[in-house]
């Protein structure tokens, strides 16, 4: 989770505590969930300050629940179902497990394989330029596959290409 990504985010009926530069590694664990997450594990309670986790129950407790944000859909294959909980953590935190399936979830969970960005009314050629400039400013030796309308994802997929970032301005 990039820190502030959530602030414009609002939600009704729940008080949100968004994330901040606060949430480091050696910080508490913490974590910013949707409201259908909400919906379905807490019912009519507020869940800031509440704490969940995987799976097990040694772990759950795991991680402190510090901001709620609307429902938002990532892609357009499931439109038609309903949105189904979700929680988002700080990258730069990481949790230890005793499970070495559980550790090896956590160290694939840091990898970063796609971005997908909305930016309505913006020009594609702009948007994909600072991307590029966005992305090599962490990291001037990463590698960008490609950049490309979201309304061209389906063809990619059917020509078995996972594009690393994907931009919808549409």
């Amino acid at each position: 989770m990039l820190l502030g990504a959530f602030r414009p985010q609002t939600t009704t009926g729940v008080k949100k505590v968004t994330n901040s530069e606060d949430d480091t590694a050696t910080t508490r664990p913490v974590a910013v969930i949707n409201e259908a997450f909400a919906r379905r594990f807490f019912k009519n309670e507020n869940p800031l300050g509440k704490h969940f986790g995987p799976d097990k129950i040694q772990y759950a407790s795991r991680y402190e629940i510090v901001g709620v944000v609307k429902d938002m859909r990532y892609m357009t294959y499931d439109y038609k179902d309903p949105i189904g909980p979700m929680f988002w953590m700080p990258e730069a935190q990481t949790t230890h497990y005793d499970d070495p399936a559980y550790e090896a979830g956590e160290i694939w969970s840091h990898y970063l394989y796609n971005i997908v960005i909305w930016s309505p009314g913006s020009p594609p050629g702009t948007i994909e330029e600072k991307v590029r400039k966005a992305l090599a400013s962490v990291d001037p030796d990463l590698v960008l596959y490609a950049a490309l309308l979201a309304s061209a994802l389906p063809a990619w997929r059917a020509a078995g290409v996972e594009p690393m970032v994907a931009l919808r301005n549409e």
